[in-house]
């Protein structure tokens, strides 16, 4: 198994939360990981897991999981990136913590065009989109609205 897949197991396996993901990461980013994915792969993750003082045991009782297995092949039909793939992008990454994995859908490019991020409820209130108006001006705020909306 490659380090995209790793984390996309990793990603999908509960138990460890987004600070034990972002460590694993890192670890897999600068390890040399063989092919095989089995036992010997994650002993190596709780044993960063521990060291770090990380609840583990929820995550290896399911990362080689049938369930988790199940998740895992839905997944890889679907369009996603890892913060190892070139398409990430770099201002995401640069994060406390980021996503070790994005899950999308349509052109992953767009992740490389100048943007701008707004963090909210997945249901915008009238509020939120008055204060979003006062802080944006008008163009931005027309431009940002009808081609995503805001969630």
């Amino acid at each position: 198994m490659d380090k995209r897949n790793l984390l996309l197991r990793i990603k999908l396996c509960p138990g460890i939360g987004i600070k034990g993901e972002a460590m694993l990461a890192h670890w897999i980013k600068h390890a040399s990981i063989e092919s095989d994915l089995g036992v010997s792969i994650l002993n190596q993750l709780t044993v960063i897991l521990k060291k770090h003082h990380l609840k583990y045991e929820r995550f290896e009782r399911c990362f080689l999981s049938d369930e988790v297995n199940k998740r895992v092949d839905l997944n890889q039909k679907q369009h996603w990136i890892t913060i190892l793939d070139a398409e990430y992008p770099q201002q995401l990454a640069d994060i406390y913590c980021p996503p070790i994995v994005l899950f999308f859908v349509g052109d992953v490019t767009i992740l490389k065009t100048r943007s701008i991020s707004i963090v909210g409820a997945r249901q915008c209130t009238n509020y939120s989109i008055a204060a979003i108006k006062s802080i944006l001006t008008k163009r931005v705020f027309e431009e940002i609205y009808h081609c995503v909306r805001i969630s």
